[in-house]
């Protein structure tokens, strides 16, 4: 029996960014998503995944800002997961300082930004009309008060010292412009049986890389049946 791909949504929350992705899916998948008008901080979000997840096998993929949700998780419900793979994501503040001003900003700033912006920070520049209308629709669905708080929480986030002894994967984008690669040593630190792999590709790696990144995925979950264990 293969393991269901358990997929934690970006800073949006909303799981609508994985369309494009899932296209290129063969295995049992969840979504699940983040309240949109209520926030929740990374504990709150890893209880709320913990209720959702199905007593089976199961590989955990955590996109961006739910990297430090699906650390959580793993502390919080050890032995309930195969394997995890971290997709663009981050342990600690990928941009101490830029990031820290967040607090200051008002909620009427996290609303769908041009495309020529959202091209050149997370989609990439050969991001196509449909790509950035899915994306600007995700952020629609969310309460900009909601998105800036999150923003916050990023800022403050530090890398967790415990380690988590389960297979790990941390995929990166060598043309991602909001998180950078120097990220991946708290990943490094954080798990030790850790694979890496940097794929040309923007922040948005599921939605603009979505065929190689489910090649990559599937290869890792491969390697993880669900005979090896028990749960």
């Amino acid at each position: 029996m293969k393991p269901l791909w358990v997929l934690l949504p970006g800073m949006d929350g909303t799981g609508l960014l994985f369309e494009p992705f899932l296209k290129f899916v063969t295995a049992e998948t969840l979504v699940i998503s983040y309240p949109h008008d209520r926030v929740m901080n990374y504990n709150q979000l890893a209880n709320l995944v913990i209720e959702k997840l199905p007593k089976r096998p199961l590989i955990l993929i955590a996109e961006s800002f739910s990297g430090a949700v699906a650390q959580r998780v793993l502390q919080k419900a050890p032995g309930l997961v195969l394997g995890v793979v971290f997709v663009a994501s981050f342990l600690q503040s990928p941009r101490p300082f830029l990031l820290r001003i967040s607090g200051f900003l008002p909620s009427l700033l996290f609303k769908p930004m041009p495309p020529m912006i959202s091209r050149g920070f997370l989609l990439g520049s050969g991001a196509d009309r449909a790509f950035v209308s899915l994306f600007q629709k995700a952020v629609r669905n969310v309460q900009p008060r909601v998105l800036r708080e999150r923003l916050v929480m990023i800022a403050h986030l530090r890398s967790p010292q415990q380690k988590v002894h389960i297979p790990a994967c941390c995929i990166h984008g060598a043309e991602d412009r909001l998180v950078p690669k120097s990220c991946s040593r708290h990943f490094t630190v954080s798990f030790p049986n850790l694979q890496t792999q940097i794929i040309l590709g923007p922040h948005l790696l599921l939605q603009a890389m979505p065929q190689i990144s489910a090649q990559i995925i599937s290869n890792f979950a491969a390697r993880y049946q669900a005979s090896s264990r028990s749960v």
